[in-house]
This record gives structure tokens, C-alpha cells and sequence, in this order.
């Protein structure tokens, strides 16, 4: 019977040892400031740049998001897809972040600006493993999310 609880608690260990890097996210604070967003995240978004003329095209990005926890990030690469046309960019741009209080709600918003051109409204749910995204530039439709993968 002491055999079988030992091996027990050593599969739960060992489960707990396996799993629990899994949940690891750079911030598990319940304040909303600019080091909720410490890491390195892959955004991927989907949608469509709307021209003065001419109808929509399909856009799609990958990039690689590095937040410092202080309000600056940078995007070490990223790849996109113009109406067909790709290119890739290394280093990609850099940028600022602001982290905001939702008024009670759960998790955070934040805005994102790349450059001085390129903006994004966020929300990041408690953890901060997972960031809703979508650029709030006008004639853009285009939303995705980020995933963290790294310090």
C-alpha cells in the first residue's frame, strides 16, 4: 500500500515537474501596468488594407513581439503578405506600448504603436499568455492575436 501512494505521489510530481512550464506567462499580477508585458510573443494577424482607390487586399502577418516590460518593444522579424506580394523584414520595427486599467473589468488593454505609423488596440486577459489584437488605423480590417513563447 506504501508502495503504490509513493508512486502515486511520484507521478504527481512528476506530472506537476511536466506541466507546470506550460503555464508559465510573464505576468500573473492583477495591476494593470506596463510590466504585464515582459517576453517574447509571435503575433499572427489576418484581414485587409482598404486603398484611397481600388477594392481591399488580403494582408496576413507572423512577427515576433519582444515587450521589455517598461513601455518599449521591438519586433526582432516579421513576415507579411500584401495582395499576394510577400516580404520579410530583420529586424522588424520598434515601438512603445501603454498598458491600461479596464475599469473593474478582468485583464488589461493596452495600445501598441510600431514605428509612427502602424497602431493596435489590445486586450490581455489575466496571465497575459494570450493578447487580442486588432489595428486601429484607418482603412485597416485587420485583427490577430500574440502568443507568449519566451522571457
Amino acid at each position: 500500500m506504501l508502495a503504490r501512494r509513493t508512486s502515486l505521489a511520484a507521478l504527481a510530481l512528476a506530472v506537476l515537474i511536466a506541466v507546470a512550464p506550460l503555464g508559465i506567462a510573464p505576468a500573473e499580477a492583477d495591476t494593470c501596468t506596463n510590466a504585464v508585458l515582459n517576453g517574447l510573443y509571435v503575433l499572427t494577424a489576418t484581414g485587409f488594407i482598404i486603398p484611397a482607390t481600388g477594392p481591399a487586399q488580403p494582408k496576413t502577418l507572423i512577427e515576433l513581439i519582444r515587450f521589455n516590460g517598461g513601455g518599449t518593444q521591438s519586433a526582432p522579424a516579421a513576415a507579411r503578405s500584401l495582395n499576394g506580394v510577400f516580404a520579410e523584414f530583420f529586424p522588424g520595427s520598434s515601438g512603445t506600448y501603454a498598458v491600461v486599467d479596464m475599469a473593474g473589468e478582468k485583464g488589461c488593454g493596452a495600445t501598441l504603436t510600431f514605428g509612427s505609423a502602424v497602431n493596435w488596440n489590445v486586450y490581455i486577459p489575466p496571465g497575459a499568455a494570450t493578447l487580442f489584437m486588432i489595428q486601429s488605423d484607418q482603412n485597416n480590417v485587420f485583427q490577430g492575436t500574440a502568443v507568449f513563447v519566451a522571457q
